[in-house]
This record gives C-alpha cells, structure tokens and sequence, in this order.
C-alpha cells in the first residue's frame, strides 16, 4: 500500500443512546477518530474467504491499521455513512487495514427509519 493514496480524510463514528429532559431515548452520533483513507467503489456481491458478506457492500476503504475500528462502528465521509461489514488485517502485519463497507441510504435521509438501521437523532427530534 502506497501512503500517497491515502489522500480522503474519514471519521470513524459509533453512536449512543442518551435521554434528553423528558426522558425520551435517542441515538447520538459521535466521531472516535479520523483517518486518511483511500476509497474504491465496488460493484456486485464481494466474498471474503469463501464467506459471503453481502450484496450491500458498496465500498472499499483502505486505512492505517487501529484496533479500534471494528465492525461495530461507522465510517463518514462526504456527507454520507458507510456500515462497516468485513475488517481485514492486510498481510496479518498490523499496518494497514481494508474494510468492505455498505453505504447506509437511511443515514442519509434522517425523515426515513429502518428496523435494522441507526436511526439519526434528527428524526427523534422532529419525530
């Protein structure tokens, strides 16, 4: 991996749930880290080990490795919010860092909700 690809600057993202004064639960986006990162586009179904990810992966992100970022957080760049669904270790060196992502079509729209999506706080509030 050339360093010089990595030219896009990315937030990894996880969310909480918080209570505001009237004890209504919603979810709170919140930037851990940010990266520089190379993107590529992906088309069609990518397969890992013989393992099926899914059809939704949308994206490929490369990255500096961080133990932090897990399947269990988010990225966001250009206004838009990728689930991350495959972490790999690139050559096991703990150097670099590829994950297949799904853009979320949901996050972008924060008046649609989703029973298997991160609802964005914005539609809490207008409810």
């Amino acid at each position: 991996m050339e360093i010089g690809k990595l030219r896009y600057r990315v937030q990894i993202q996880s969310y909480t749930e918080t209570q505001d004064n009237t004890h209504r639960t919603f979810k709170k986006w919140e930037t851990v880290l940010t990266v520089w990162a190379d993107i590529q586009p992906v088309k069609g179904l990518v397969t890992l080990d013989t393992k099926q990810i899914g059809e939704g992966v949308t994206h490929n992100f490369t990255m500096r490795y961080h133990p932090y970022i897990t399947t269990e957080r988010w990225l966001y760049f250009d206004s838009r919010r990728f689930r991350i669904r495959a972490v790999r270790n690139l050559q096991e060196r703990s150097r670099f860092l590829e994950l297949l992502c799904e853009e979320d079509s949901v996050a972008l729209n924060p008046f649609e909700t989703d029973t298997d999506s991160v609802e964005s706080p914005l539609s809490d509030l207008l409810g």
